[in-house]
């Protein structure tokens, strides 16, 4: 399997999965939020917009410019980002302990990929950081929020959760274009990846593709990812898809497994959008 960024299997703590093509999908930009931050990726850098006076709570998230997976997230009290970056590039080549300090320091709050819109939650006031984790950390932002603002939901026409035990819970069914929420009731981070595939193909198929080297005949190019949520978080993303067969994945890497993405492990779900 080719990436659209970085190795996945072995250690790679990544954002972006195996199975993403070079097309992106197309984003609606309906949302209800009252708060906005648009992220533009430049060449080596990331570009802010609505971050001054941004309060904690729902926010509504725009990312654009060059094609890139960018990340929310928040580090614990006392772990820098040189330390991430550190842990991270370890991780990459195949040490679990730092891949498990990275996660237990770490606070994902999700992200889209470039052309995409959705919303983002921020706890409470803070520091966060917007950040590309592809082969490595690149192009950390760091931005302070306020006080909680609360603010309305937007409506959204499906859920998906990530449940315990590598699985994946919620619609089966989508409609073509609209809001998907995704949610993380797990116990470690996950990311998750609608992948359009042939009709007809089966669980077994999709797990021979991903130990396989070559790329699937049965791999189609629609897909939509969200980024990668910590244990208790949720997001939204705007999507608009081909119509079909669609697998959902999750290729975060888990630390107990010596850094064995999660679909490896069986966390895929057939997906139908209609």
């Amino acid at each position: 399997m080719r990436t659209g960024v970085a190795l996945v299997c072995g250690a790679a703590m990544v954002s972006v999965p195996a199975l993403v093509t070079s097309s992106a999908s197309a984003m609606t930009t309906d949302q209800q939020a009252g708060q906005s931050l648009t992220i533009t990726v430049a060449k080596g850098s990331l570009k802010l917009r609505g971050a001054n006076g941004l309060r904690a709570g729902r926010i509504k998230l725009a990312v654009k410019g060059k094609p890139a997976p960018v990340s929310i997230v928040s580090l614990a009290r006392g772990y820098t980002l040189r330390e991430l970056a550190k842990d991270y590039a370890a991780s990459n080549k195949g040490d679990m302990k730092a891949l498990k300090r990275a996660i237990a320091n770490t606070t994902w709050h999700g992200g889209l990929m470039t052309g995409g819109t959705g919303t983002i939650v921020l706890p409470r006031a803070g520091t966060y950081i917007a950040l590309v984790m592809a082969n490595k950390i690149m192009a950390p932002t760091t931005f302070r929020v306020g006080a909680v603002k609360a603010s309305k939901a937007p409506s959204v026409d499906a859920t998906i959760t990530a449940r315990n035990g590598l699985a994946w819970g919620g619609a089966s069914h989508l409609p073509a274009k609209g809001t998907l929420k995704f949610k993380n009731a797990d116990d470690q981070p996950h990311f998750a990846l609608l992948q359009q595939v042939q009709e007809g193909t089966t669980m077994e198929q999709v797990m021979e593709g991903l130990q396989s080297e070559e790329e699937p005949a049965w791999l189609l190019p629609g897909w939509a990812q969200t980024d990668t949520l910590s244990p208790g978080r949720q997001m939204t993303m705007d999507y608009e898809l081909p119509v079909g067969q669609y697998v959902l994945l999750c290729f975060f890497p888990d630390p107990k497994m010596k850094g064995m993405p999660h679909a490896m492990m069986g966390m895929v779900k057939m997906i139908h959008v209609m």
